[in-house]
């Protein structure tokens, strides 16, 4: 218990912190619109019953924790935050663990997994209402709420996107594989451009896929509202609620992906060929025999860390291999442990011969 108040009074000092900034408070400000937005979404859903509404709310929730998380972690690497924690924990933790390095690491995988798994929830809805014949919470035809709310909540998110980009997602959404979404809109993307080549700065190389996603889910609002006006076809709620849900899902599973790859301490595939090099120029310096036992990973967005065993001849300086192998390396792993160890098989040798 005592943990638990010591920690949110940390969190605490940290927000209080992070609002002296004019960027601290533009980012507390955005996550309290989206939040705002996902509660009118939430009463419109309480009246109408709309399912495609409830699962659009989660894209409000993505976005407000994106906010807190990206000022939280600002916090974290100012000065005053790693004073804070130092303080706040014991010393030998401090020398046994990375601290917060992972933060906006597990703070992001987190948040995508949450808008993974509250998709499958409202997934279970539309199926029972889908299979039901009669639906008695079925929406109201003319609610005008079914545009009012997701448009709200749409144009909201466009300002977030452009005008309070949070550093950690926007480094996810460009590191991260592809999404299907994605991908089919960069095949209309390249198609159109070639017939009107002046979109190529919006369009190409590919879209953002949170924009995507925040659009799609907007357009898919719109329809159902039409449906449900014109031909008060209220089945139509659960069907483009389904078709949502797969491409929320399959925008977020790189995201996740890419993010708990980091969290199993796995090296980026465009890291390899780079280290691979340094590696062999390591291998090649005065007095080094082998390079062995190399592990890199990625600790966190922008930070690799690694270590390596260094076996060098019995009659090589130690400090010197160290500091010109770590030269090597340091460019690319900043976080770096090497242990170097003199070889002494060719000295056994050299007794057995005498």
């Amino acid at each position: 218990m005592y943990f638990c108040s010591e920690t949110a009074a940390i969190m605490y000092r940290l927000y209080c912190r992070a609002l002296a900034w004019p960027q601290g408070r533009l980012n507390l400000g955005s996550a309290m619109l989206s939040a705002i937005c996902f509660v009118v979404i939430l009463f419109t859903v309480s009246y109408t019953k709309s399912l495609m509404l409830q699962i659009y709310s989660l894209m409000c929730i993505f976005h407000c924790m994106s906010l807190l998380l990206d000022l939280l972690v600002a916090a974290l690497n100012s000065d005053h935050g790693r004073r804070m924690i130092v303080n706040g924990k014991n010393t030998d933790s401090n020398n046994t663990s990375y601290g917060y390095e992972r933060a906006d690491v597990v703070g992001l995988f987190s948040i995508t997994m949450l808008v993974q798994l509250g998709a499958l929830f409202v997934v279970k809805e539309s199926f029972e209402q889908l299979l039901e014949s009669h639906h008695d919470g079925s929406p109201l035809v003319s609610n005008f709420w079914l545009v009012l709310a997701p448009s709200l909540a749409f144009f909201t998110q466009l300002y977030i996107i452009y005008a309070v980009p949070s550093a950690s997602l926007t480094h996810v959404i460009t590191a991260s594989s592809s999404s299907w979404l994605q991908e089919q809109a960069a095949d209309f993307s390249h198609a159109l451009c070639r017939v009107l080549p002046v979109f190529s700065a919006f369009l190409l190389p590919r879209i953002n896929t949170v924009l995507l996603i925040s659009l799609s889910g907007w357009t898919l609002c719109i329809c159902n509202y039409i449906c449900i006006e014109a031909y008060n076809y209220t089945k139509c709620d659960a069907a483009f609620c389904l078709l949502y849900a797969t491409m929320l899902i399959g925008t977020m599973y790189p995201l996740a992906v890419y993010t708990g790859g980091i969290l199993l301490q796995s090296c980026p595939s465009y890291m390899l060929p780079q280290l691979e090099k340094c590696l062999r120029e390591c291998g090649t310096l005065d007095g080094v025999l082998e390079v062995t036992d190399e592990h890199f990973w990625q600790l966190s967005f922008n930070k690799m860390a690694g270590s390596l065993l260094v076996r060098v001849r019995r009659d090589a300086d130690e400090q010197l291999v160290l500091a010109r192998v770590c030269a090597k390396l340091h460019p690319f792993v900043s976080n770096l442990t090497v242990q170097v160890v003199k070889d002494t098989a060719w000295k056994a040798q050299q007794h057995q011969l005498h």
